[in-house]
């Protein structure tokens, strides 16, 4: 059996609104779910930290892309306050209905994450507006030509770096996501759409690939356990 499964773009239910309102919110609960436990959350933050650290700085601004219900803003609120370094996080999504769910979320753990309706392909902030242009789990819903657009619109608001977080296509977490779905993914929306989540991923070399193409004085990409990937893009001139 090969350990690369060939890349396979398969629509996700959730982006196709499938189910029931009650049914969608159960597969954001989820993802929230899954970037705590394996290692979205704690990626995301290392990489930011290190970013803050390098620059210098004790205060960064952050735009979260695809933010969904806002888990990863506020998640890298706490790291950076850890840290010693404040993070002022806004989080964008197209998807309206899931930013509801966010604010409720955000209601009840307290953090302040601005967030707002819109479209990461033509984001409306200004250049250089925010240190830091983030996602988490959303460059593999595009492929190769739309993810080197993603990034351009990324750098042209970002200050200093963009830093997206997104799973490594392989068999491993194909296999134990197909055993363990009852446990991390209690949602049928969210068992389908982590098989086709996987599928629809980069490799490391892909990514990396697709990262070099678009500039930047610094490209990096960085694996994290388990099977989780962060590319970083710092633009001319920052630090």
């Amino acid at each position: 059996m090969p350990w690369l499964p060939p890349q396979q773009d398969t629509e996700e239910l959730l982006d196709l609104g499938a189910g029931t309102a009650a049914e969608r919110a159960a597969s954001l609960a989820d993802l929230r779910r899954i970037n705590r436990w394996l290692g979205g959350a704690a990626a995301s933050g290392k990489e930011l930290v290190g970013l803050a650290a390098r620059l210098a700085m004790a205060e960064l601004t952050v735009l979260d892309l695809g933010t969904g219900s806002a888990d990863l803003p506020a998640a890298l609120q706490r790291c950076g306050r850890r840290a010693g370094v404040r993070v002022t996080a806004y989080g964008i999504d197209l998807k309206l209905e899931h930013l509801q769910v966010g604010q409720a979320e955000l209601a009840r753990a307290g953090p302040a994450v601005a967030l707002a309706c819109a479209d990461a392909f033509r984001l409306p902030f200004a250049p250089e507006s925010v240190d830091v242009v983030h996602s988490a789990l959303f460059v593999h819903h595009f492929r190769p030509a739309a993810v080197r657009a993603l990034l351009h619109e990324a750098l042209r608001v970002a200050r200093h770096a963009v830093l997206m977080n997104d799973l490594v296509r392989h068999r491993v977490p194909l296999l134990f996501l197909r055993w363990a779905a009852p446990v991390v993914a209690r949602s049928p929306i969210t068992r389908h759409d982590g098989i086709a989540s996987i599928l629809r991923a980069y490799t490391p070399a892909e990514l990396m690939e697709i990262g070099r193409s678009v500039g930047g004085s610094r490209c990096r990409l960085r694996r994290h356990f388990p099977y989780r990937q962060c590319l970083v893009i710092e633009k001319d001139g920052s630090g």
